[in-house]
């Protein structure tokens, strides 16, 4: 009889200890990409699960994940987000059937149209957003979304700060996402405009980052780095500011002159394009593997006396001055 009794009661234990191993949905069921930011987080970048009630992990391969995107059009239900979660991409949630949501306290962005298109009747916003992206909740039944005073405050001294430099692109033509540093970093690009000059800061906070893919294959003729930032990360983590396509090779086409302040240009940052001229105004400046190769009008460049250069930098043939 006690031998029945262990057997029944280690069974329940095993099958408890499995119950808790499902309390989030598998990892196989997200496609992740290492964050730019760092190394031990990353980002959800799609869902490929069939579920409709989600429960996303907050860690996937021992990595804390930290931006949130891809899910949309997947019929979802319902979905329950980590804590830890800070940024929601564009169209990250868009078109499904969610009728509630919990934002977790710590997430600084939500991208736009992030929940447009479900069943929301409300939706509480933590005061740690700071940026809320162009119809993120549309087509909900949500009467207004209440905006915290901190953000009101935030995006009436942003829209003062634009009409006194016009010069730059609008904030509202950036996905941001706010860094350790506390700078902005620059995860994508959803303006018109083809030559742009981007702004030394954005919502109060300087622009230290610029993420790789931030401008891949937007049709940009021309791009002004602001000396504000400090790094462009590149192919070896999501690829740089506008990648090589098609016959084309670049979408950033007769750039005369890119104006880089960087501490570290990536692998691969800047490849692929169409470069004729690159100013370096940074004192201290490590160039990666292929961050300049495949830029044909390239010819000379100068650098800083004491830059790091790594010998497959540039293609073969250019002429590099240290000055």
């Amino acid at each position: 009889m006690k031998k029945g009794i262990l057997i029944t009661a280690t069974v329940a234990l095993i099958l408890l200890l499995a119950g808790c191993g499902l309390r989030y949905d598998s990892k196989s069921d997200f496609i992740i990409e290492e964050s730019p930011l760092r190394g031990d987080w990353v980002w959800i970048v799609e869902y490929i699960g069939s579920k409709q009630d989600v429960r996303i992990p907050p860690k996937i391969g021992g990595k804390r994940v930290t931006a949130v995107m891809g899910f949309n059009n997947k019929n979802l239900t319902s979905v329950r987000i980590p804590k830890r979660v800070t940024f929601f991409g564009t169209d990250a949630f868009s078109n499904n059937q969610l009728t509630s949501v919990v934002i977790p306290n710590g997430v600084t962005e939500i991208g736009a149209r992030a929940f447009s298109g479900n069943r929301l009747t409300g939706i509480d916003i933590p005061d740690s957003v700071t940026k809320i992206g162009d119809r993120a909740f549309d087509n909900n039944a949500i009467p207004i979304v209440a905006i915290t005073m901190q953000e009101r405050q935030k995006l009436e001294a942003q829209a003062e700060w634009e009409r006194a430099n016009p010069q730059y692109a609008k904030a509202a033509d950036f996905e941001t996402y706010i860094g350790d540093d506390g700078g902005v970093i620059i995860t994508g690009y959803t303006g018109t405009n083809g030559n742009i000059r981007i702004p030394p800061q954005i919502y109060g906070l300087p622009v230290t980052s610029i993420s790789a893919k931030a401008f891949y294959n937007h049709g940009l003729t021309g791009v002004v780095i602001p000396a504000s930032v400090k790094t462009i990360a590149g192919a070896s983590e999501r690829r740089a500011p506008a990648a090589s396509q098609g016959d084309e090779q670049s979408s950033l086409k007769d750039i005369l002159m890119a104006v880089i302040d960087a501490f570290k240009i990536y692998e691969g940052a800047f490849e692929g394009n169409r470069l004729t001229s690159v100013t370096f105004e940074g004192t201290s400046i490590s160039i990666g593997a292929r961050a300049f190769v495949g830029n044909p009008g390239l010819v000379n460049v100068t650098v800083p006396a004491n830059a790091d250069i790594d010998p497959a930098a540039f293609d073969r043939g250019v002429r590099i001055t240290r000055r």
